[in-house]
């Protein structure tokens, strides 16, 4: 904020900046001593500025309130055939069933390992269509965070589960593997590569 030039050098300009100024700037301020008994009224004043300057959908929320946080995401997969995925999910990948409806012979379903979920549904009427149908270089249907994927591999591997491509370091700076189901939906589950101390190197 630009001061007018009468009022620069004024007591009254310091207010006027320090209204405008970051909350940090005017802490630091009224450490110094610049501000003394007026600091709370000043800081009162600027919180009022601030937040009828907001939005009228925002100016319910505190300034000072951080963003809310988010833990995870569940894709949700159209599937031919309900018990089969389960099945799948369950026997191969060590899933376990949180959710089915009706039972038996659900139309909808939800499983999980840890933080991972995925929702399945079926419909008569309607086909899966996993990405690799649609184009054969973005297959992915669901990137799975794992953070020992050579340990997740060895596990399903005892399980008896085929992979669509095997534990790797890939070109771009991944380690995983790739898990496609009876559907054709690709699962990687991984993790990106520590980077290189002194460089950033992607290629294995």
């Amino acid at each position: 904020m630009t001061i007018p030039r009468c009022l620069q050098g004024s007591r009254t300009a310091l207010v006027v900046s320090l209204i405008c100024a970051p909350v940090a700037q005017l802490d630091r301020a009224n450490a110094s001593g610049a501000l003394g008994r007026e600091f709370e009224s000043l800081r009162a004043h600027q919180q009022t500025l601030r937040h009828e300057a907001l939005p009228p959908a925002q100016q319910g929320r505190s300034l000072y309130m951080t963003r809310p946080d988010l833990q995870a995401i569940s894709p949700f997969f159209i599937v031919s055939n309900v018990d089969r995925t389960i099945a799948f999910y369950h026997d191969k990948l060590g899933f376990e069933v949180r959710f089915k409806e009706p039972d038996p012979a659900p139309f909808f379903a939800i499983i999980g390992r840890g933080g991972a979920q995925i929702l399945f549904k079926s419909d008569k009427d309607v086909s899966p269509l996993p990405n690799s149908r649609r184009h054969p270089f973005m297959r992915w249907d669901a990137f799975v965070y794992a953070p020992d994927p050579d340990a997740l591999a060895a596990d399903f591997a005892d399980h008896g589960a085929a992979f669509r491509a095997p534990l790797t370091d890939t070109h771009d700076g991944l380690r995983g593997f790739e898990i496609c189901d009876p559907d054709g939906y690709v699962l990687f589950f991984g993790r990106p590569r520590p980077v290189p101390e002194g460089g950033r190197t992607l290629d294995p």
